[in-house]
């Protein structure tokens, strides 16, 4: 009975030695970075979108206001996303092309985006008005708090100085237009002041 506590035991601890190897833990570095990479290609996808905000909104006819939170978002897009695309091309550890999403997934995120992109974005058969506005605010809103959330997860598992400060200065000018857009829309579309 002695022998086969003993080889138990034995056992019990090689596989913990064999969990904590450092074989094991280079494997978990590689796999941390590989996620990061897919998350930093869906800030990519993302911000490349929402880049030309602006211009598919461009012949629509709506409140200043409304075109003033557009014009920001689509800056602040275009600005982080072009700071991703040198990063990306300045490091060999960086790659910003593959979400490692299935293909089903990426299909269906297309298929939205054309059609919420032809019933906004398109001036003569497309919304219009403050019912097109609130609509548009409020899923640009989803969409920029989901960024914002990925940003979060990504920053506590991100050691790279660089990236780390790259996500900390994009979180915070997304925190601002989301709470920009919070305020437009408690304002205008709903009663009230923002709570955000």
């Amino acid at each position: 009975m002695t022998h086969r506590l003993r080889t138990l035991t034995l056992a019990l601890v090689s596989s913990l030695l064999v969990i904590n190897s450092p074989a094991s833990t280079a494997a978990d570095s590689n796999d941390k970075l590989v996620q990061l990479d897919h998350g930093y290609a869906m800030l990519h996808a993302a911000l490349g979108r929402l880049k030309y905000l602006d211009a598919a909104l461009l012949l629509k006819l709506e409140s200043d206001a409304f075109e003033k939170q557009i014009e920001s978002l689509s800056q602040t897009a275009a600005r982080f996303d072009d700071r991703l695309q040198k990063l990306a091309e300045s490091r060999a550890d960086l790659n910003i092309q593959d979400q490692g999403l299935p293909r089903f997934e990426l299909e269906k995120r297309s298929l939205q985006i054309r059609e919420r992109g032809l019933q906004l974005g398109t001036p003569l058969i497309g919304e219009s008005g403050p019912s097109m506005e609130r609509e548009a605010l409020l899923s640009l809103s989803g969409a920029i708090n989901q960024q914002r959330y990925l940003i979060r997860v990504m920053r506590e598992a991100e050691t790279r100085p660089a990236l780390q400060q790259w996500l900390d200065e994009l979180r915070e000018e997304l925190d601002a237009v989301h709470a920009a857009y919070q305020r437009l829309l408690s304002e205008a579309h709903f009663c009230g002041t923002s709570s955000s």
